[in-house]
């Protein structure tokens, strides 16, 4: 008999002032030396191609959005991994991509070797399958909220996340937190 899937799920609330100030600690510009090691720290070489470069605020908004992403990520994604791997994933092994047909986002999880290289699994030597988990993100006001659903099933962990996405946001204006 087949084991029910086994579906994970983790939350980020990020404040775009606090994150700002983070990257911008002179003021805002697109040149920050603080925003360039911040942003090839935690963006994978996939990212770090398509960060926007017509504002400081379009660049913190994307930075805020994946930021947000890979910690909603770290918290569902399970330690230790079902499929026998210890150690933790890292920022650079994880993507935040749009689907090509719907435009959706999702995150994209590709394991690394210490050389920054794709494991390669297998006998034929084939790189590993990529890894997915759903992904939900909305921007109100001054904060940026990611929702990420992530299955431990070898099954394809794009979920309809809209309708916990827009509960969560219902409950955060109820309480005062977004306006």
């Amino acid at each position: 008999m087949p084991r029910p899937a086994s579906l994970h799920l983790g939350v980020d609330l990020l404040h775009l002032p606090r994150l700002r100030a983070l990257l911008f600690p002179g003021g805002p510009s697109v040149t920050s030396p603080t925003l360039t090691r911040f942003a090839k720290r935690i963006l994978s070489p996939a990212e770090l191609r398509l960060v926007p470069t017509q504002s400081p605020e379009s660049i913190l908004r994307y930075m805020a959005t994946r930021w947000a992403a890979k910690e909603a990520l770290y918290k569902a994604y399970p330690h230790p991994h079902p499929s026998g791997v210890e150690e933790r994933i890292t920022w650079k092994e994880v993507s935040v991509l749009k689907d090509i047909t719907s435009g959706k986002p999702y995150i994209s999880i590709k394991r690394l070797r210490n050389d920054n290289r794709h494991i390669q699994q297998g006998e034929d030597g084939a790189d590993d399958e990529e890894d997915t988990a759903s992904l939900t993100i909305t921007h109100d006001g001054e904060y940026v909220i990611a929702i990420v659903a992530y299955s431990t099933d070898h099954v394809d962990s794009r979920v309809n996340l809209n309708a916990l996405g827009e509960e969560l946001i219902g409950k955060l204006k109820s309480c005062g937190k977004l306006t």
